[in-house]
């Protein structure tokens, strides 16, 4: 799965877009804060199938449909308007009523396909890096690293807390990992 745009909440100034971040495999930043041009062109990129759009504060001030329909436009979404009145619980228990501005940005079947075949390519790339993963080559490759990296460190944090190597512990290490190399070769 790609990492895609779930979520929007417009503010005065700029537009907070969140990540699902589903795809384990990549650290991403789950979130930015950008301005409209900028988060046209996220959505574009990064938008998912369907987003949803909130207001801070839920404040009318905003300019808010003016740019959830800009974003649709551009971006090849439908918008439903998904706002309603709300009864909070504030202090003392004190029932408040408030108008919550929320819209779903769905998107339409060219968008749909374009976001299948980013899907799919995806799926192949990590279908392919577990192939090559499974390779001599790649297990080779991957064995000289460790090696590499115990001829280097010279202290690791482990089960034992922090811990300086021996030099014995250190040859025992190399020795196990040449035995696999040559198993491997």
């Amino acid at each position: 799965m790609v990492a895609r745009i779930t979520s929007i909440n417009l503010s005065w100034k700029d537009n907070y877009v969140h990540f699902d971040d589903s795809d384990i495999q990549t650290d991403y930043c789950h979130g930015y804060s950008l301005g409209i041009n900028s988060t046209v062109e996220w959505v574009k990129k990064h938008g998912g199938r369907g987003i949803q759009v909130s207001v801070t504060n839920e404040d009318p001030k905003i300019p808010a449909l003016k740019r959830v329909q800009q974003i649709a436009h551009e971006c090849g979404y439908t918008v439903e308007d998904k706002s309603h009145m709300q009864v909070f619980h504030g202090y003392m228990d004190k029932e408040i009523e408030q108008f919550v501005y929320e819209w779903h940005l769905t998107a339409n079947p060219e968008r749909i396909k374009i976001l299948d075949a980013e899907d799919l390519e995806a799926e192949r790339k990590i279908a392919e890096a577990e192939a090559y993963r499974k390779t001599p080559e790649a297990r080779r490759a991957r064995i000289n690293s460790e090696i590499h990296q115990i001829q280097n460190v010279t202290a690791v944090f482990d089960e034992r807390g922090f811990h300086m190597v021996t030099e014995e512990e250190r040859q025992a290490q190399l020795k196990k990992l040449e035995e696999d190399l040559a198993q491997i070769s």
